[in-house]
């Protein structure tokens, strides 16, 4: 049987579209409704808070790692961002619960307890009206924003749990340790050339064997085991990847306070400047968030993980 098809008409197509625009006016104003619930609004104040401390935990902790890293305050104002990044990069990304779970093992240092607590503190404090009464909120007012004026207020925090002094302490024990190295590698090049200069000054050295007795007889040719200190560990890891660490970074002046300056992109350089990183990373962690140091043991092992590329 044949169906006439039914014919549209202008005003039909009107009709269409006007009942089309008034169902998406009213998922438009359903959705209006659903943001600016209570309920909604007061979840988002929950899930910012966390955020905010998140974000508040790392502000504070990537800054007292910067301020501790003893390299020059030309090549760590350059390199800030990288800097915070880099603490960060050991750490997981939620630190609340980080936090959390070191405190209920008891494996979390009391200072950074004690920080964690005041940055949660003060999340909780900024907070507590929306989520106690959300109806005075827009929902894009409860978004967290990292702002100059919350910066401030962790900084207050650093300052009240007098982080300045901690990252002082470390930066003076990584540039101690440094400089040792420094110096250790400058004694040991001295030594080499005045046994180059002694061996090739004496008369009787005129053969390879004879060379090689001599040195033998000096101990210089006795097998032993290599046993690297903690900031040998680093650094030998470090060489053996130095063309990779190359970066413009490393043309600011971040060694002129050892005396070391490089114009040039030069790997060892970048290498001696990664390690310091490295090595005040080890010293914060130890410090502030642990509870527990490491042992010789530890240390020796840490140490030559890093020597072989293992870290």
């Amino acid at each position: 049987m044949f169906t006439k098809p039914v014919e549209i008409t202008g005003n039909d197509r009107v009709v269409d579209f006007i009942n089309s625009v008034d169902k998406e006016k009213q998922k438009d104003d359903q959705m209006a409704a659903f943001y600016n619930s209570d309920a909604y609004k007061r979840n988002l104040a929950n899930n910012e808070c966390e955020k905010g401390k998140n974000e508040c935990l790392k502000y504070v902790l990537g800054n007292c790692y910067k301020n501790a890293v003893p390299l020059s305050d030309e090549y760590k104002n350059a390199c800030s961002d990288e800097l915070n990044k880099k603490c960060c990069g050991h750490l997981p990304e939620d630190l609340v619960m980080y936090f959390k779970e070191g405190i209920k093992k008891g494996t979390c240092g009391d200072r950074c307890k004690k920080v964690f607590e005041a940055v949660c503190k003060e999340m909780e404090q900024k907070y507590a009206d929306p989520k106690m009464d959300p109806k005075n909120y827009k929902p894009e007012e409860l978004v967290f924003k990292m702002d100059p004026e919350m910066q401030k207020r962790m900084d207050v925090v650093s300052q009240d749990m007098e982080l300045d002094d901690i990252s002082g302490l470390i930066k003076n024990t990584v540039k101690s340790t440094a400089e040792s190295e420094i110096n250790r590698a400058k004694e040991e090049r001295r030594q080499d050339k005045a046994l180059e200069h002694e061996l090739s000054s004496n008369m009787s050295m005129t053969s390879e064997s004879a060379i090689n007795a001599e040195l033998e007889r000096r101990g210089y040719n006795k097998r032993r085991i290599f046993q690297p200190n903690l900031m040998q560990g680093i650094m030998i890891g470090n060489v053996d990847r130095a063309e990779s660490l190359m970066q413009e970074n490393y043309t600011y002046h971040a060694l002129d306070d050892y005396g070391l300056v490089s114009e040039n992109n030069d790997a060892m350089y970048a290498a001696f400047v990664e390690s310091v990183e490295e090595m005040t990373w080890l010293i914060f962690e130890e410090t502030l968030l642990n509870k527990r140091g490491r042992n010789l043991d530890e240390v020796r092992r840490l140490a030559n993980e890093y020597a072989m590329g293992r870290r």
